[in-house]
């Protein structure tokens, strides 16, 4: 298995994980757990979830049928994959409603069905079998997802609450999308989940795509500053933030492979879930570099404007970057600020 920062390392929830030959079958049953019970608007969510929510986490007709087909077939054996399948629904219905009781409402009914998902999460995780790692994907999958979504203003009146970031500390979201790969990463996880029915969502997929020419600059630019060492002493931190930038480069560069070529949710989201732990804990104590190279992924992130779960997060997480950021860092980030209508002028 690819390790964290390797470039040829998988998206958490897209299909470059691929099967390399391995088969397709059918896993096990989970038993329900005694008293689980779905209402009348479970239902309906449920429905919302096939017709709507489930067409919004990838633009290409493969992944998400596909991901449907999986998700469904195992949380019908898998009762909190099915609560995640409503969680993240919940949300969906939220961002959509109009009114801001019925917003709160289907807050309500998200954070519920949530929070019974990490309460089984949490002990699943501890003891990873066969039976159990495709709902554990399935579930981490939709967290990262959910996580995104969860952070906009959905207990304000405002016309753009639903477009508004809520937070302000980085740390608040960054960790919780970084679930997936670690738990793939246990013994044999993998396998067991590309043998079971979500190993249908995984397909080989070229990932060496050529980064386009006026996109060099700008990297050229990142890369001069994240390893002066007049700017970035540590000899450490410089050699965190190059790692990091070369995956970072990677990236951008198959999320611009020509269309339908490759999955643009997938490979957008993809460097802020594999990049190095180190370099994590650089943006969360607001090293200056940290926040330069995640300003270059907010513009990857602003490409998925158009997903209600992403809406808002590019120009919102800039401007959340330029507040913590040097004012002396400032102006190597401004075309990335300005691509993203976020560069506010003194």
């Amino acid at each position: 298995m690819s390790t964290p920062g390797s470039n040829d390392a998988q998206s958490p929830y897209s299909n470059h994980y691929y099967a390399n030959g391995h088969g397709t079958s059918v896993v096990p049953p989970v038993q329900a757990p005694p008293g689980t019970n779905f209402t009348i608007e479970d239902m309906e969510l449920l429905y919302h979830y096939m017709v709507s929510t489930s067409t919004t986490f990838s633009a290409r007709p493969f992944f998400m049928e596909t991901h449907r087909q999986a998700a469904m077939c195992t949380a019908f054996s898998d009762p909190p994959v099915m609560h995640s399948i409503l969680a993240i629904t919940a949300l969906h219905r939220a961002h959509l409603a109009s009114e801001l009781p019925q917003r709160r409402h289907y807050v309500t009914v998200a954070m519920m069905h949530q929070d019974m998902v990490i309460r089984d999460l949490r002990k699943r995780v501890e003891h990873i079998t066969r039976t159990n790692a495709p709902g554990a994907f399935i579930i981490s999958s939709f967290l990262a997802l959910f996580t995104l979504g969860s952070m906009h203003q959905l207990d304000s009146a405002g016309a753009d609450a639903a477009t508004t970031l809520n937070f302000d500390n980085l740390g608040n979201w960054i960790r919780l999308m970084r679930g997936v790969p670690k738990l793939l990463m246990q013994d044999n996880v993998l396998e067991w989940v590309l043998e079971s029915p979500v190993g249908a969502m995984f397909r080989k997929e070229k990932e060496d795509w050529p980064l386009p020419l006026e996109f060099e600059p700008r990297f050229a630019l990142l890369g001069e500053v994240l390893s002066d060492s007049t700017l970035v002493e540590s000899l450490e931190e410089r050699t965190t933030y190059v790692a990091a930038l070369k995956l970072l480069k990677h990236w951008t560069a198959n999320a611009h492979a020509p269309d339908d070529a490759t999955d643009l949710v997938g490979t957008a989201l993809v460097w802020v879930n594999i990049v190095e732990d180190q370099y994590i804990d650089y943006l969360c104590a607001d090293r200056p570099g940290a926040l330069m190279l995640l300003a270059q992924w907010a513009v990857l992130v602003n490409r998925l404007e158009g997903l209600w779960w992403a809406t808002g997060w590019g120009k919102g997480l800039m401007r959340i970057i330029l507040k913590r950021l040097p004012e002396s860092w400032r102006p190597f980030i401004e075309e990335q600020a300005r691509e993203v209508n976020a560069w506010l002028s003194s």
